[in-house]
């Protein structure tokens, strides 16, 4: 299978707002919600998630991840002159467990430059934390809502 990433543009959009329900709706476990409000949380979390990635300053890169050229993924990357954040990253649940985040992961290590690959996560979501563990991210602190990890250059 081939990974890519290609800048985000507006002709993903539809792709982006599906993806991001998704993933919301799978984070909050909104899927037995009546389905009013469901639909109004999934919409408004999937919102706010796109936007705060939108605005996360000078230096950000909005990426759509393909696999064998079909969208998979999304991850937004900032730059901080010392560090590169990954601000967000999602990969469609129908790639997951195919390497996809790993592969994408690994690349922006090394498109780095030497300099540390920082992200937060949340610390309820032992999976994805497990995930960046077996990547060679270590905790640098955080508290019990989120846990804040770094892959120092090599």
């Amino acid at each position: 299978m081939t990974v890519a990433r290609r800048p985000e543009t507006p002709a993903d959009d539809v792709f982006l707002r599906q993806l991001l329900r998704r993933a919301v709706g799978d984070e909050l476990g909104v899927w037995s919600w009546p389905e009013a409000l469901r639909e109004s949380m999934l919409e408004q979390q999937s919102s706010i998630r796109r936007q705060a990635a939108r605005s996360a300053g000078p230096g950000r890169s909005s990426e759509i991840i393909e696999a064998d050229g079909a969208p998979a993924g999304w991850i937004c990357l900032v730059d901080t002159g010392e560090a590169i954040r990954i601000a967000d990253i999602v990969v469609a649940p129908e790639y997951q467990g195919k390497g996809i985040g790993a592969t994408v992961v690994n690349a922006v290590v090394r498109d780095a430059g030497g300099r540390p690959v920082r992200l937060n996560v949340t610390a309820a979501n032992t999976r994805a934390a497990a995930f960046y563990q077996r990547l060679g991210f270590e905790r640098t602190g955080g508290d019990e809502v989120q846990h804040f990890l770094e892959r120092r250059a090599c």
